[in-house]
């Protein structure tokens, strides 16, 4: 399948998404009719398999989002286990380094742009379709690779990490990197606007595009506003957010009867 949330990037396009940890095909199918870009598929933080990421992914395509898969670490097996069962990209969580990023390029490509095991899974439609000569060159051109900065070891590499060929989206994850910095919960400290500002700067000077999760539409905003195209929040955000909203206006209702 053509990567429509790739092509949209590469067109400089705004796109939006959201995280969700939680192992149900019907949350995702659900996202997707709600009309957000991709759904992220979290096995880094949630206890998603192989085989619920597969069912996931279906739902995201029968939803009408692009399907995004958050691997648990920048390993071969986590990499390639997640890819084969169809996801359109991939998280690659805590990039530090030039070498983390080629790494990641490395797991998520086929040759001659990586080393990725190639066999008849249902990413290659289960070699039903078309040749795998066919697939592997439609895999490297569509396959997204979104590496995250999220640490304050990976803050003296930024210029290594994104001349990296291969990456297509740069992704700040706050929190982590906040914690990372010894200021955990705090992503309005000077330390930590000091290194969003690095990242912004280096992201800016290159070919990726800058990926942030954000918390609300003014959140959103001023990360559009800085250059971001890649936005995301966490589903528990969403329903934090509805529900005070619903629950606020009932009580209120309540209150004057």
């Amino acid at each position: 399948m053509t990567n429509v949330l790739k092509a949209r990037l590469n067109d400089g396009a705004h796109v939006f998404g959201c995280f969700t940890k939680h192992p149900s095909a019907s949350v995702v199918e659900l996202l997707g009719l709600q009309g957000w870009d991709f759904v992220i598929i979290d096995a880094e933080h949630g206890p998603i398999d192989p085989l619920e990421c597969e069912r996931m992914t279906r739902a995201a395509e029968l939803g009408g989002a692009t399907p995004i898969v958050r691997v648990p670490a920048n390993e071969r097996a986590a990499i390639l286990r997640y890819l084969d069962v169809g996801p359109q990209g991939l998280h690659v969580p805590m990039i530090e380094s030039g070498a983390d990023a080629e790494q990641a390029v490395r797991f998520a490509k086929y040759m001659p742009d990586g080393e990725r095991g190639l066999a008849g899974v249902r990413a290659a439609s289960y070699g039903t379709l078309e040749g795998l000569d066919e697939y592997v060159l439609r895999a490297n051109a569509e396959t997204l690779v979104v590496v995250q900065i999220e640490s304050k070891a990976a803050l003296g590499h930024l210029d290594d990490i994104v001349t990296v060929p291969g990456i297509d989206v740069v992704f700040v994850g706050p929190t982590d990197l906040a914690h990372s910095l010894g200021v955990v919960g705090q992503g309005g400290h000077p330390i930590v606007a000091a290194a969003l500002d690095d990242i912004c700067r280096a992201v800016e000077g290159s070919s990726k595009a800058l990926g942030i999760l954000v918390s609300s539409e003014r959140d959103a905003r001023a990360w559009m506003e800085r250059g971001a195209q890649y936005l995301c929040v966490n589903l528990e955000n969403l329903l934090r957010q509805a529900s005070s909203g619903f629950l606020n206006e009932f009580h209120q209702l309540a209150a004057e009867r």
